[in-house]
């Protein structure tokens, strides 16, 4: 029952950026929308990283606008918003020529894991 368990764990961990290029450079100085390719940020939530290693959302909703602060931390992309104490974690897979990116949520808990995990998937704005 624990290795069923910890396997979403396990599986998070094999994954990784294929894209070559190391996530600070992918993400610093650049934005992203999330939704299907051609949306934009009229139609849907968007993101943008800092070099400084703060971070905007925005989008159709005034609930998407945020602001917060962006690291890596041993190779993994973390996020924190507004007045959180806790980092989240994600993974990050590049697809469709470096043009598509995705954030697997890495769980802090069990919690997590089973009721609150989220993946996104993006497209990056040129």
């Amino acid at each position: 029952m624990r290795v069923l368990l910890l396997l979403p764990l396990l599986l998070a961990a094999c994954i990784g950026n294929a894209s070559g290029k190391p996530v600070e450079e992918m993400l610093a100085g650049h934005s992203v929308i999330y939704g299907d390719p051609g949306e934009t940020r009229d139609t849907a939530m968007w993101q943008e990283w800092g070099k400084d290693g703060t971070t905007r959302t925005g989008g159709p909703s005034f609930l998407q606008s945020k602001s917060g602060r962006w690291k890596m931390d041993k190779g993994t992309y973390c996020e924190i918003f507004g007045v959180s104490t806790e980092w989240t974690c994600w993974r990050i897979t590049v697809s469709d020529g470096g043009k598509r990116i995705r954030f697997w949520q890495i769980p802090g808990d069990i919690g997590d894991m089973l009721f609150f995990h989220r993946d996104m998937d993006a497209s990056f704005e040129r």
